[in-house]
Protein backbone atom coordinates (compact mmCIF):
# COMPACT_ATOMS: atom_id res chain seq x y z
CA UNK A 1 0.00 0.00 0.00
CA UNK A 2 3.01 2.53 1.16
CA UNK A 3 4.48 1.52 -2.30
CA UNK A 4 1.03 2.39 -4.28
CA UNK A 5 0.94 5.40 -2.56
CA UNK A 6 4.19 6.69 -3.36
CA UNK A 7 4.03 5.74 -7.05
CA UNK A 8 0.72 7.34 -7.20
CA UNK A 9 2.56 10.14 -5.86
CA UNK A 10 4.83 10.49 -7.99
CA UNK A 11 2.52 10.13 -10.50
CA UNK A 12 0.06 13.35 -9.78
CA UNK A 13 3.34 15.22 -8.53
CA UNK A 14 4.77 15.46 -12.05
CA UNK A 15 1.26 16.17 -14.13
CA UNK A 16 0.92 19.18 -15.77
CA UNK A 17 -2.74 19.52 -13.75
CA UNK A 18 -1.17 19.27 -10.55
CA UNK A 19 1.91 21.28 -11.80
CA UNK A 20 -0.32 23.79 -12.84
CA UNK A 21 -2.38 23.92 -9.09
CA UNK A 22 0.97 24.10 -7.22
CA UNK A 23 2.42 27.21 -9.41
CA UNK A 24 -1.34 29.10 -8.73
CA UNK A 25 -0.15 28.85 -5.10
CA UNK A 26 3.45 29.25 -4.94
CA UNK A 27 3.38 32.89 -4.85
CA UNK A 28 1.66 32.74 -1.39
CA UNK A 29 2.49 30.02 0.08
CA UNK A 30 6.00 29.31 -1.30
CA UNK A 31 7.11 25.77 -0.74
CA UNK A 32 3.78 24.85 1.43
CA UNK A 33 2.16 25.25 -1.97
CA UNK A 34 2.78 21.21 -2.82
CA UNK A 35 1.44 20.98 0.67
CA UNK A 36 -1.88 22.44 0.09
CA UNK A 37 -2.24 20.88 -3.36
CA UNK A 38 -2.60 17.62 -1.61
CA UNK A 39 -4.75 18.42 1.06
CA UNK A 40 -7.13 20.02 -1.80
CA UNK A 41 -7.38 17.58 -3.69
CA UNK A 42 -7.89 15.04 -0.43
CA UNK A 43 -11.03 16.96 -0.61
CA UNK A 44 -11.97 16.50 -3.87
CA UNK A 45 -11.40 12.80 -4.01
CA UNK A 46 -13.67 12.57 -0.77
CA UNK A 47 -15.87 15.02 -2.14
CA UNK A 48 -16.42 12.84 -5.54
CA UNK A 49 -15.96 9.40 -3.85
CA UNK A 50 -19.26 8.22 -4.47
CA UNK A 51 -19.04 7.99 -7.99
CA UNK A 52 -15.55 6.65 -7.69
CA UNK A 53 -15.85 3.08 -5.76
CA UNK A 54 -18.46 0.90 -4.53
CA UNK A 55 -17.67 1.45 -0.87
CA UNK A 56 -19.07 4.71 1.37
CA UNK A 57 -16.03 6.57 1.91
CA UNK A 58 -16.48 5.76 5.91
CA UNK A 59 -16.76 2.19 5.22
CA UNK A 60 -13.57 2.29 3.32
CA UNK A 61 -11.84 4.51 5.63
CA UNK A 62 -12.95 2.08 8.73
CA UNK A 63 -11.60 -0.66 7.05
CA UNK A 64 -7.98 1.68 5.81
CA UNK A 65 -7.72 2.59 9.47
CA UNK A 66 -8.42 -1.13 10.36
CA UNK A 67 -5.41 -1.82 7.91
CA UNK A 68 -3.18 0.34 9.01
CA UNK A 69 -3.50 -1.42 12.88
CA UNK A 70 -3.23 -4.95 11.16
CA UNK A 71 0.35 -3.95 9.83
CA UNK A 72 1.31 -1.82 12.70
CA UNK A 73 4.63 -3.78 12.74
CA UNK A 74 5.89 -2.60 9.32
CA UNK A 75 4.80 0.81 8.92
CA UNK A 76 7.86 3.79 9.15
CA UNK A 77 7.76 5.74 12.37
CA UNK A 78 6.09 8.74 10.49
CA UNK A 79 3.54 6.64 9.98
CA UNK A 80 3.06 5.00 13.66
CA UNK A 81 3.43 8.82 14.68
CA UNK A 82 0.76 10.15 12.66
CA UNK A 83 -1.47 7.18 12.70
CA UNK A 84 -3.53 7.92 16.32
CA UNK A 85 -4.59 11.33 15.15
CA UNK A 86 -5.39 10.17 11.78
CA UNK A 87 -7.78 7.58 13.19
CA UNK A 88 -9.01 9.68 16.15
CA UNK A 89 -9.65 12.29 13.66
CA UNK A 90 -11.08 10.55 10.99
CA UNK A 91 -9.39 12.63 8.31
CA UNK A 92 -9.93 10.36 5.25
CA UNK A 93 -13.98 11.54 5.94
CA UNK A 94 -13.60 14.51 7.36
CA UNK A 95 -11.71 15.85 4.12
CA UNK A 96 -14.86 15.97 2.66
CA UNK A 97 -15.98 18.79 4.06
CA UNK A 98 -14.20 22.42 4.50
CA UNK A 99 -13.56 22.28 8.19
CA UNK A 100 -12.16 19.43 8.16
CA UNK A 101 -9.33 20.60 5.28
CA UNK A 102 -9.60 23.86 7.70
CA UNK A 103 -8.56 21.45 10.60
CA UNK A 104 -5.37 19.84 8.76
CA UNK A 105 -4.15 22.67 7.24
CA UNK A 106 -4.28 24.34 10.79
CA UNK A 107 -2.77 21.68 12.28
CA UNK A 108 -0.04 21.34 9.60
CA UNK A 109 0.35 25.37 10.18
CA UNK A 110 1.32 24.74 13.44
CA UNK A 111 3.93 22.40 13.10
CA UNK A 112 5.78 24.34 10.60
CA UNK A 113 8.76 26.22 11.61
CA UNK A 114 8.32 28.86 9.34
CA UNK A 115 5.06 31.13 8.79
CA UNK A 116 3.16 28.90 6.24
CA UNK A 117 -0.18 30.68 6.13
CA UNK A 118 -1.76 26.91 5.23
CA UNK A 119 -4.14 27.84 8.06
CA UNK A 120 -5.61 30.69 6.24
CA UNK A 121 -5.44 28.37 2.49
CA UNK A 122 -8.83 27.00 2.53
CA UNK A 123 -10.08 30.08 1.56
CA UNK A 124 -8.58 29.56 -1.48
Amino acid sequence: GIELHRQIDEFTDSHLVVLESKKRLRAKYRHYAPVIVDVFYDHFLAVHWPTLHPKSLSDFATYAYLQLENHHPILPERVLQMMPYMIRGNWLVNYEKTEGIHRALTGMSRRTPYESKMDKAVHD
